[in-house]
């Protein structure tokens, strides 16, 4: 019998027996899914030859690479493992790759196509090679029960909270008005998160009232609780995002100071209720005793505020009131007496309807000459100074190209001062609203909707200080500046511009078409049985009082008139005044038919 068999395990041995042990006490008590692999590739690195270093990664969502999940050692090149890792994701076969003078082990676990394992092996024999191949792949039987294990905590996760919104969800949705809807939210919230007080404000008509109150109120707090959930409530809206803080902030500190608490506990979240239209509310929940909201709690809450904000949007303040005569009305019209006869006058009705309904496309025959382009005249928009001028008499500009710029110096004072001025309506406001002082309320509102008039005005002058040329041209006059200025109205001349090859089509129509003429309006004029039809658009209607007629004046693409055709050319067109009522169309062609003249 062999004696060396018989003999006691070394102590080398029975450290190397108790490391292996503890290395499995720690894979099978891991609770998370990278605590286990990490755990797993330690007890794997034990049998596998000259092991270096081993990862485990998972296929990118967008597919295109390998992210690092899990990881034993340190690599060699951590380029080369992503490398080796990515081919292994790409070519779905156990293989050995050589780096240098390392080697990686890939191999892919059974069933689970979208994870590798990688591990970097020092200079070894091929037979040593091949038996770490082999106890990869026979290990990878528990990486795959890992990721089974949290793919399944993952689907309770994602179950539980959508039965949360589910819940939520429904009981909004089924209220008839917004106080109603609130107050049915923040009990749904109570019921899935204990130990929480919930507040549901909601913004209608830039005022911030509270909805609903429910759940849980603190043992005790201070006498400015209620400012510090506005200051809260009031960032969110402010900042369009989640707060999330340990405590309600200091009263004194302003919406917009209040920002997030990346390291501390989380007992105080607020959501804003983001709408289509804007802001619809917001969201409050503190946990005022117990444990903090954790991370899976906080995510439940932010994707519920994401999914009842068009709903508290949609609620009207009240409810309606029910209206019992016209109710018995359509009972009485399409009840069981007489249906017979009911349905022989609604046939009759729906089929006068349909042909009172009908449509279709209406065209006009219109008179065309060909005149030439008048020189573009460049007024002012607005009152102010030029500051500079960048072109000269004689100079040739193209469209879009500046010809000026005025001067801001004024205008960006002006927005200043406003700033300033609605920045200290904010506190009044929010002092008006507390008092309910309704005249204050209404003053104040008055007086912001007319700063925001006045700072919407400005920055649309503030968007037009370039002057620019409307067409293709010679300059022929141009705007004289006195001592590096030029102060302007509205309306005054700057410059003239002579189009260098435009034309224009004058358009005459009848009289009764005369009314339904628009700028922007399309149609085909013909100068002649042979030539092509010229596609144009009306761009502006002038009126002669005196002749009654309409002088319009259409833009056409030079080129496409051809060679033939010159200024005082004549000839017909029609313009496409889109869909009318057939009826009308008919009762337009009678009137034609029996004015000829027209």
């Amino acid at each position: 019998m062999n004696g060396r068999a018989d003999s006691p395990p070394t102590q080398e041995e029975d450290a190397r027996l108790q490391d292996r042990a503890a290395l499995w006490a720690a894979f099978s008590c891991a609770t998370g899914l990278q605590e286990r692999l990490t755990a797993w590739l330690h007890v794997l690195a034990q049998r596998v030859p000259s092991a270096v270093a081993g990862g485990v990664y998972r296929r990118a969502e967008d597919g295109r690479g390998g992210t690092l999940v899990a990881q034993w050692g340190t690599f060699g090149s951590t380029t080369e493992t992503s490398r080796s890792a990515l081919q292994g994701l790409s070519r779905d076969v156990t293989l050995i790759r050589s780096v240098g003078s390392a080697f990686h082990l890939i191999a892919h676990p059974d069933g689970s196509r979208d994870w590798v394992i990688v591990f970097e092996c020092a200079p070894s024999q091929p037979r040593e090679l091949q038996r770490g191949l082999d106890e990869i792949r026979w290990g990878a039987g528990w990486l795959v029960a890992s990721i089974e294990v949290a793919e399944g905590v993952a689907s309770r996760v994602a179950a539980r909270r959508l039965d949360v919104l589910s819940r939520a969800i429904l009981a909004c949705g089924t209220a008839k008005e917004v106080v109603s809807a609130a107050d049915r939210l923040a009990e749904s919230i109570v019921d899935s998160f204990p130990d929480t007080l919930v507040s549901v404000g909601v913004y209608r008509h830039e005022l911030l009232t509270v909805a609903a109150r429910r759940g849980a109120e603190p043992e005790a707090e201070p006498e400015d609780a209620d400012m510090r959930r506005e200051a809260v409530v009031r960032s969110a809206l402010a900042q369009g995002r989640s707060i999330q803080t340990a405590e309600l902030p200091d009263s004194t500190v302003t919406s917009r100071a209040v920002a997030t608490d990346a390291e501390a506990v989380v007992r105080v979240c607020a959501v804003p209720l983001l709408g289509a239209s804007g802001a619809a509310g917001v969201l409050l929940c503190e946990r005022t005793r117990g444990e903090p909201f954790g991370a899976e709690e906080i995510e439940t809450i932010e994707q519920l505020a994401r999914l009842v904000a068009p709903i508290i949007e949609s609620k009207p303040v009240s409810r309606a009131a029910t209206v019992s005569r016209e109710r018995r009305m359509l009972a009485g019209l399409f009840g069981p007496v007489r249906y017979k006869w009911k349905l022989a006058v609604v046939a009759l009705l729906a089929a006068v309807l349909v042909l009172i309904g009908a449509t279709g496309e209406y065209q006009a025959r219109v008179r065309v000459a060909v005149e030439g382009a008048p020189p573009q005249s460049v007024t002012s928009a607005f009152d102010g100074r030029i500051l500079d001028v960048r072109v000269r008499v004689g100079d040739a500009v193209r469209r879009g190209q500046v010809l000026a710029r005025f001067d801001d110096t004024e205008l960006q004072l002006e927005r200043v001062k406003l700033d300033a001025e609605r920045e200290r309506l904010l506190p009044a406001i929010r002092d008006a609203t507390d008092l309910q002082d309704r005249a204050s309320i209404a003053s104040l509102s008055e007086r912001r909707a007319e700063i925001e008039s006045r700072i919407q005005a400005l920055d649309d002058r503030l968007s037009h200080l370039e002057v620019s040329s409307p067409v293709d041209g010679l300059v022929q006059s141009e705007v004289k500046l006195s001592g590096g200025r030029a102060t302007v109205r509205n309306g005054d001349p700057l410059f003239t511009i002579a189009q260098t090859d435009g034309y224009r089509l004058s358009v005459v129509a009848a009289d009764a078409d005369q009314s339904l003429l628009r700028e922007g309006q399309s149609g085909l004029a013909r100068f002649g049985d042979d030539t092509t039809p010229v596609p144009f658009t009306i761009t502006r209607i002038s009126r002669d009082e005196r002749s009654g007629q309409a002088d319009v004046k259409v833009e056409a693409q030079a080129q496409r008139l051809g060679l033939d055709v010159s200024p005082g050319a004549t000839g017909v067109g029609d313009i496409d005044f889109g869909t009318r009522k057939l009826v009308w169309i008919w009762w337009r062609k009678l009137q034609s038919d029996v004015r000829p003249g027209d």
